[in-house]
């Protein structure tokens, strides 16, 4: 099989999407994949999309990270609520899921962002996910999930920390640039394009 490798060095091996391990699941077996856009109707929503400026944000410690991501979420935390965020079959042997990211952000200096977009396929209901303008990354299928197999019901944008600090105390791991919204573009971090 051939195999590229990611610009951090990542090997990459071109599965055949009828030979990766999701497709072992019954419900997948002898699917093919298909494209579509993302769409809203009402408040169901079928797809999102956002440019995300990348940052190497400073972490305080190993047990530590931070990100910024975009979720589509369906159901309720009471009743098994459904979100996208990571995991789905890959069907591009070019990409790295979790590689670093080659060029990054620097504070009244350049400003980097990766675009990502969420869509639901309407005849075959999978969630794709694309990068850039038109890179197909892969899908998450359908048939894992309960509320999100039709529709989501909420999109959020934004970012997170985990804060290893016991007792209340705040850790210094920055979120995106590590400076608030109110200091303006090439200082802190955005999504835009929503």
């Amino acid at each position: 099989m051939p195999e590229s490798c990611s610009p951090d060095g990542d090997v990459i091996d071109c599965v055949l999407s009828h030979q990766q391990p999701a497709f072992d699941h019954p419900e997948l077996r002898g699917k093919k994949p298909l494209h579509a856009v993302g769409y809203v109707s009402g408040d169901e929503y079928y797809g999102a999309k956002a440019s995300i400026n990348v940052w190497a944000p400073r972490i305080s410690n190993q047990y530590e990270f931070s990100l910024s991501q975009m979720w589509l979420i369906s159901g309720s935390f009471a009743d098994d609520l459904n979100t996208i965020e990571a995991g789905f079959v890959q069907t591009n042997n070019e990409i790295a899921i979790g590689a670093a990211i080659s060029s990054s952000s620097s504070y009244n200096g350049g400003q980097y962002d990766i675009t990502i977009l969420i869509w639901k396929d309407p005849k075959h209901g999978n969630w794709w996910l694309e990068l850039g303008s038109g890179i197909v990354v892969g899908y998450w299928p359908s048939f894992i999930f309960s509320h999100l197999r039709n529709s989501a019901s909420m999109i959020q944008f934004g970012g997170e920390t985990v804060n290893s600090n016991p007792s209340g105390y705040h850790t210094s791991t920055q979120m995106g640039s590590g400076h608030f919204a109110a200091q303006g573009f090439a200082r802190a971090s955005y999504f835009r394009n929503l």
